[in-house]
């Protein structure tokens, strides 16, 4: 399968990664953000008191996950606002998160009309979010650091996106 661009990548990882700390609203943080080797992940969620991964028991509802999954698209729509999509771009698609984000849907709404509704819905939240100033400016920043070091954990990474919880709006 073809890859992104690593800036795309970068800016989509951050997306998550931003989106992601929104709503852990302190009940868990991002422990890693990676682009490292061609591949993307964002890690493991620290909860405060041991281990999570996203999807498991991060206690988000649809909705919330829905906002996790679908950031990274949403931080790219953002991201070709100022930068044209080239054909590369156009060809590149984070089938995963749709995949993970549709199935996740198909539980609770098996018709599919429900699953469009709801994702119209949080894409609009995301691109609401993601045209915050200030919180464009942390998945700016994160997604510069990506392109430097492919890898941002601990101190630094928590640093950078502590800020985010202080002006949040998600779940006003």
């Amino acid at each position: 399968m073809m890859m992104p661009n690593r800036q795309r990548l970068a800016y989509h990882e951050a997306g998550h990664a931003v989106m992601q700390t929104l709503l852990g609203r302190g009940r868990f943080a991002v422990a890693e953000v990676s682009i490292a080797d061609g591949t993307s992940c964002v890690g493991t969620l620290l909860r405060k008191q041991g281990h999570s991964l996203l999807g498991g028991n991060a206690e988000l509802n649809l909705y919330e996950l829905g906002l996790a999954t679908l950031a990274g698209i949403a931080a790219e729509n953002r991201y070709f606002e100022d930068n044209a999509p080239t054909d590369e771009d156009k060809r590149w698609g984070a089938a995963s998160d749709i995949d993970e984000w549709e199935n996740a849907c198909r539980r609770l709404y098996p018709d599919g009309r429900q699953t469009r509704l709801v994702g119209l819905n949080v894409m609009r939240k995301l691109h609401e979010i993601f045209n915050d100033p200030a919180t464009w400016r942390t998945v700016e920043e994160l997604a510069g650091i990506l392109m430097k070091k492919e890898t941002v954990a601990g101190e630094e990474l928590q640093g950078l996106l502590s800020g985010l919880l202080e002006n949040s709006f998600v779940g006003r």
